[in-house]
């Protein structure tokens, strides 16, 4: 009975109790399983996740007391050989609000380490939590850091046994690191109620890697670029922080500031390639891989690989880019570029990156542009244009650069103009507000043309630049209905499309668990020749949706799960294959965590200039084949030196094949059928 009113008054310590007294502020206790700890014991204070006050608490000390103005705030507490922890708390005005913040024993993780080679004791190893040394904290804290490292970091003496605490049953990577010695990543791991016992630990003579690279000397002291060793093996995870191969490039990540180098030491023996980033692994590791604002992006410079053997030392060379690129523009004079107000640039196919133009003036009847493209590969050469709200741009070239550095010149031709129309209903009354969206019905072409743009008040809409070839119109809008219509290079008159009354759809949508869901979804159908529209759906009781107005065209559905829930479980997103005469029930859908599909060039897929690679689900779906595609699905290159490898996230589990397409997105090759489960990374080389 004793142990159960024990247990019953450490769960009440832990959910935090609030008691009202005198005065307006916070009093924090810090408090273990049999009540109030007599050992050094840590606690902040903070308001919009903003450091307010800390303090180290020794084990004479009484509760923590601050005063503070009414609001909600942020407990964090934690105490010596217990976890820590955090709580919200609002603090009322003329009240002092006292809270007891139970944190849980820690449990003891035992090893020893010890050197491959002859089996000894290594003194001075350092083991703890991967995240301790990425100092993974949730916010800027040496004293913070102080404590966690007293909690969780074992240094071996001469016998080499280390013993730390840890957090029972939480999965977690463990590093080993010892001075002259490859670093070791273990696990993931997760303790038991009664601990770990990792037996003896190995570790190799590290290797030295000396990384030098040729960037121009503003740029080594700007603080953007950063160099990491990326192993070429390790275990991998949808979550960074429980992959072994991501935590290595992490811990194996350095800064350049001012130098042409950086040196590695303690390298793990294995296969790597150096990498050059202004969005380093040990920053993607930390935000589970999204890079945070203000943080800039460029392309990505990597070696070749390397094999760092132990106690190697080697010197690995990063050679950039920058080409400095002269465009000549037929067809259109200077002045006319200039009263069009037309923007020069470029954009990289496989890395998603682009860089701005700059107009030189005219020559031989061409007016020219420059741009200073900054990696090797394919680069598209386009115009843009904006007019108000709408914008859009054309692809009028093409230039595929080595590594290295120059000047290279290409001709490219002018080939646009502006496209206007009008949308109205069945009455002939104008449509405001109705989506309306053109493309050139080459949607797996790499110069595909898309836009999107809104109806005025009058009903009219206004691209202001489209390419001079025959382009496909849908409007729509979720009330009233849809129209599509074709528009001729040579048409004259503007486009009126006359809505009329869609298809409707039902769907029922559970989740992981087989629970309804209870929130409204967005869809967005694509047609064959890459036209696209977005409607909401609505709930109609136990996960049903009913979309209506779905335009009757061939095409596809998209299922794009957004929401915070679905983010941070991955959900996978939902393609269909929609002929136009399909209507009505389209079955019941389970939002399970996503696939990925990673591919990587190889020998049975043999695919020509132009040709595009996607996946194809079993009823016919493309993935990843439109712009709005690629930002769903993540399209993109995964691995350096790779440039035209791709990768699929969040992929409905199922059964794929990798498909070679042509422009049109018609198959021209398929591969194996392969399948895909949930959580599962595929890696593919046909």
């Amino acid at each position: 009975m004793k142990r159960v009113a024990t247990s019953l008054a450490f769960l009440f310590a832990l959910l935090g109790r609030l008691q009202a007294q005198e005065g307006t502020g916070l009093e924090v206790e810090v408090s273990g399983p049999d009540g109030s700890l007599r050992v050094p014991r840590y606690v902040a204070i903070l308001e919009n996740n903003h450091l307010l006050q800390e303090q180290e608490l020794p084990p004479e000390a009484g509760p923590f007391r601050l005063k503070l103005p009414s609001g909600t705030y942020q407990v964090f507490c934690g105490a010596e050989g217990h976890a820590t922890r955090s709580l919200s708390v609002a603090v009322e005005e003329g009240k002092l609000q006292k809270v007891v913040c139970g944190v849980i024993p820690l449990v003891s993780v035992l090893g020893k380490v010890v050197a491959k080679e002859s089996g000894e004791a290594i003194p001075g190893a350092e083991v703890a939590p991967a995240w301790l040394f990425l100092e993974a904290l949730p916010y800027d804290s040496p004293l913070l850091q102080k404590h966690l490292r007293v909690k969780h970091l074992a240094i071996t003496g001469k016998d080499g046994i280390f013993r730390f605490g840890l957090l029972p049953g939480e999965k977690t990577l463990i590093a080993v690191k010892a001075p002259g010695r490859g670093f070791k990543v273990l696990g993931p791991l997760a303790a038991a109620s009664n601990g770990l016992e990792l037996g003896s630990v190995e570790l190799e003579p590290g290797g030295t890697v000396e990384v030098s690279v040729d960037l121009a000397s503003e740029e080594l002291s700007s603080g953007r670029w950063w160099v990491d060793l990326w192993p070429l093996e390790g275990e991998k995870s949808e979550n960074p922080k429980l992959s072994s191969q991501e935590t290595m490039a992490a811990l194996l990540s350095q800064r350049l500031d001012g130098e042409a180098k950086v040196v590695f030491s303690s390298v793990p023996p294995g296969e790597y390639a150096a990498l050059l980033t202004t969005v380093p692994n040990r920053l993607l590791w930390k935000t589970d891989r999204w890079r945070p604002p203000g943080v800039e992006y460029r392309p990505s410079h990597s070696s070749g690989r390397f094999f760092v053997a132990p106690g190697s030392f080697q010197i690995v060379g990063i050679a950039t880019t920058s080409w400095k690129v002269v465009v000549s523009l037929g067809g259109i004079s200077c002045s006319q570029v200039q009263a069009l107000s037309l923007k020069a640039g470029a954009y990289h196919f496989h890395r998603n990156a682009g860089a701005d133009g700059t107009w030189i003036g005219e020559r031989d009847g061409a007016c020219q542009f420059e741009v200073v493209l900054d990696t090797a590969g394919l680069w598209l050469l386009k115009l843009g244009r904006e007019e108000g709200e709408a914008r859009s741009s054309v692809v009028v070239g093409e230039i595929t650069l080595p590594p290295g550095r120059g000047q290279r010149e290409v001709n490219a031709a002018y080939g646009a103009r502006e496209l206007s129309g009008r949308v109205v209903d069945v009455r002939g009354d104008p449509v405001f507000f109705a989506s309306v969206s053109l493309a050139d019905g080459e949607p797996c072409s790499r110069s595909a043309f898309q836009a999107r743009v809104k109806t005025d008040r009058e009903g009219k809409f206004s691209v202001p630049l489209v390419p001079t070839r025959k382009i496909w119109v849908l409007a729509g809008r979720q009330d009233l209905g849809w129209a599509q219509a074709e528009v001729a290079p040579d048409e004259k008159e503007p486009p009126v499309l006359r809505l009329k009354k869609g298809k409707s759809l039902q769907m029922r949508f559970l989740d992981a668990e087989g629970n309804p869901l209870q929130e409204p979804l967005q869809f967005t159908f694509v047609s064959q020749v890459g036209t696209e529209l977005t409607q909401v759906g609505q709930l109609t009781g136990n996960g049903e949706i009913l979309v209506e107005n779905v335009p009757e065209l061939d095409g596809q559905l998209i299922v794009p799960t957004f929401s915070p829930e679905a983010h941070a479980k991955e959900w996978a997103h939902l393609k269909l294959n929609l002929p136009a005469e399909k209507r009505g029930f389209l079955g019941v859908h389970a939002f399970l965590p996503g696939g990925t599909v990673v591919w990587h060039p190889g020998g049975l897929l043999s695919r020509r200039e132009g040709e595009f690679v996607a996946l194809e689900a079993e009823d016919g779906a493309l993935l990843g084949t439109a712009a709005f595609e690629v930002l769903v699905f993540g399209l993109s290159s995964v691995a350096p030196g790779l440039d035209s490898s791709k990768e699929w996230k969040r992929v409905m589990p199922g059964r794929y094949r990798l498909v070679v397409t042509d422009k049109t997105c018609k198959p021209l090759q398929q591969g194996k059928s392969f399948l895909v489960l949930s959580g599962q990374a595929v890696e593919r080389r046909d």
